[in-house]
């Protein structure tokens, strides 16, 4: 699996320190028990950004991650809370995590299968990045220009 584009979008982030608000590392048995509460395991890529980042925003954009273990009581930008939240409201499929909106209404979607990202724009998913590092890259640099 190439980092090329994690990597580029995470030189971009540090780069641009004053664009970032990040809730900061996470420790892997935090990681660990949110994959259990969503029954999913998170690709590499997702992983590496939860542990040096947790969750939050760069400029404008907002990343859910994981915040805590207190999973029904959180709120924006806790990715596990939202995405049981959707789970239930939805019938948001298993295989999926909500890293995003954007801000049109529709949700960015981690397809913790394949690792690829998807956006809903209607019932249907629409495949938006090859992974969650090309989903980052592209926008991290579409908030810097």
């Amino acid at each position: 699996m190439s980092t090329r584009d994690y990597d580029a979008a995470i030189e971009l982030i540090d780069d641009s320190q004053e664009l970032s608000d990040f809730a900061g590392p996470r420790d892997e048995s935090l990681i660990s028990a949110a994959e259990t509460a969503l029954g999913v395991q998170y690709p590499e890529p997702y992983r590496w950004f939860l542990r040096s980042y947790g969750a939050g925003s760069f400029g404008s954009i907002e990343i859910m991650g994981v915040i805590s273990r207190s999973w029904e009581d959180s709120s924006v930008p806790d990715g596990v809370w939202y995405t049981l939240n959707e789970r239930r409201e939805s019938s948001l499929s298993t295989n999926f995590v909500v890293i995003g909106e954007d801000g049109g209404g529709g949700l960015y979607l981690l397809n913790c299968e394949d690792g690829a990202v998807y956006v809903t724009a209607s019932d249907d998913p629409e495949r938006l990045a090859e992974s969650f590092g090309a989903f980052l890259l592209e926008q991290v640099t579409s908030e810097i220009e």
